[in-house]
């Protein structure tokens, strides 16, 4: 059989006929973009569905979230501050160091490390700032001008959203904020 002839065989079978008897190839692209159509059709739909339980699914898996770690009893972490972590002091990028041992917990969600959790090798033994959920001051010190400064921070614990913030201010009444 000629190749001509397979190819042709080929489009009759996935095209229509028109009255003339010659081969319609505009029915032949209408058919698969109608398929194309339906397909993406089908996907639009399904995502959309998706996109809805997303947003009805979201508060509930975050309350589910916090009633675990509450049935657990793992409670709220320790914020802890590492040495040197910076943070901007009257508009200056600024290392600050606690008068606290740093922890060595290895259970992860006991202690959350702002600045990252030091390797074992390089944990340091003291100068950590620790926050604990009950704690309401924190003393910290840093360098500025030359000289070494010692300050009392107020601890605020609040809520945003349903769940735990926790707010360091400055004797000043400045919010302490990281230097990045």
């Amino acid at each position: 059989m000629p190749r001509n002839h397979q190819v042709n065989r080929v489009i009759a079978v996935n095209s229509v006929r028109n009255g003339e008897g010659r081969i319609d190839m505009v029915n032949v692209f209408t058919s698969a973009l109608g398929k194309l159509e339906r397909r993406a059709r089908y996907a639009a739909v399904g995502i959309t569905g998706l996109i809805v339980v997303l947003a009805i699914a979201f508060p509930y898996a975050r309350d589910l979230a916090r009633e675990v770690m509450v049935q657990s009893g793992m409670g709220n972490p320790d914020i802890i501050i590492q040495p040197g972590y910076k943070v901007q002091i009257d508009g200056h990028e600024t290392a600050i160091f606690g008068f606290d041992p740093c922890p060595d917990d290895p259970r992860p969600w006991k202690d959350y490390w702002i600045g990252g959790r030091p390797d074992d090798s390089l944990r340091p033994f003291t100068g950590c700032v620790v926050v604990k959920p009950g704690t309401n001051t924190v003393r910290v010190q840093f360098l500025t001008g030359g000289e070494r400064v010692v300050e009392t921070w107020t601890v605020e614990h609040r809520e945003h959203d349903g769940m735990p913030a926790t707010v360091v201010k400055r004797p000043n009444g400045d919010y302490v904020v990281p230097a990045h």
